[in-house]
């Protein structure tokens, strides 16, 4: 989107309680904000609601924006912990892998592979899609 104003002028704009000149503020840096969330969340809906989030928390914080360093970079921080806090909230129920009826019960007489390396390869499965779900700091 082609603006003819710059981040800086639209931010002293805002806080001069021109409440529209949000609006282009937000449109000028949508895109960046749900791409950086998607990238966190790998899930549209929650990546939406992160995006939607962080607008809230920058509008309400924008005061503290000290013009330092780009708008952009003070906004993928806030992106970056908003995409953290709900990631952390949005933890998983956990099940130990060796409880009774987690894995299912192999018995194949006919087959080559016997139960322990089944069981084996079916634990790899499970401890990979859980790592797959960590924080991406985390994932290491």
């Amino acid at each position: 989107m082609q603006n003819k104003y710059s981040d800086t002028e639209l931010i002293n704009k805002v806080l001069g309680g021109d409440k529209a000149a949000y609006a282009d503020l937000m449109k000028l840096h949508q895109r960046f904000v749900f791409t950086l969330a998607l990238r966190f969340t790998k899930n549209r809906e929650d990546a939406e609601e992160i995006a939607q989030d962080c607008f809230v928390k920058a509008y309400r914080s924008l005061n503290t924006f000290k013009n330092t360093s780009k708008f952009s970079t003070w906004l993928y921080s806030i992106v970056y912990t908003t995409a953290m806090t709900f990631l952390r909230k949005k933890r998983l129920d956990v099940q130990s892998l060796d409880a009774e009826g987690v894995l299912p019960k192999v018995e194949n007489h006919v087959s080559d592979l016997n139960a322990d390396e089944v069981e084996h390869k079916s634990k790899m499965v499970f401890v990979n899609r859980a790592i797959d779900q960590l924080l991406p700091e985390m994932r290491q």
